[in-house]
């Protein structure tokens, strides 16, 4: 009678305003997915199954993982727009089946990763950056840029949102007292 309950695996550091600067002005064939992963928060497989008939313009549907996280709309915040809409471009100009057949890269997520990503990460001399560190990424900016936190627990698709917040979510001491100064009687 004894309940075991899931322990986060390993914490993930998002990607500095810097590192994020680098990956948008690569020339890498990477850079778009990787970009796309950093303004969705998306798991790098829900990217890599999003069907092109359920791509719309700024948004698209997939998902994974729990009840939560399945069929659920995945927002593309403007900072990876423009990668998105050119991948959705490009798959639809194929007739593809999947978004990421707009990719001319590997197609698989372990693939990308063991290729392309390090490839791409190698090239931009930063290191210990998986691509789960994108949705690390995406959720502590929306978290900075004051996205609620029932809307964001949705986007990133956790039945819990302790998880969005626990795990996910990475801010330093002074973005924390700096949020206190903002407290103030009405």
């Amino acid at each position: 009678f004894v309940t075991i309950l899931a322990q986060q695996k390993s914490t993930k550091e998002p990607f500095t305003p810097e590192q994020i600067h680098r990956i948008q002005n690569s020339e890498n064939m990477a850079a778009d997915v990787a970009m796309i992963m950093i303004a969705t928060g998306c798991r790098p497989n829900e990217l890599f199954s999003a069907t092109v008939e359920n791509c719309f313009d700024t948004y698209f549907i997939s998902g994974s993982k729990t009840e939560a996280g399945k069929n659920r709309v995945i927002p593309v915040s403007p900072v990876g727009l423009e990668a998105y809409r050119k991948l959705l471009e490009a798959a639809r100009a194929k007739n593809s089946k999947n978004l990421i057949d707009g990719y001319p890269g590997n197609k698989s997520p372990k693939n990308f990763a063991n290729r392309d990503w390090k490839a791409l990460m190698d090239s931009l001399e930063i290191q210990n950056m998986t691509p789960y560190n994108c949705r690390h990424t995406y959720t502590t900016l929306a978290v900075k840029s004051g996205v609620k936190p029932e809307l964001l627990q949705k986007i990133l698709g956790h039945a819990d949102y302790s998880t969005t917040v626990e795990v996910y979510t990475h801010l330093d001491t002074q973005e924390l007292l700096t949020a206190a100064q903002s407290v103030t009687i009405l």
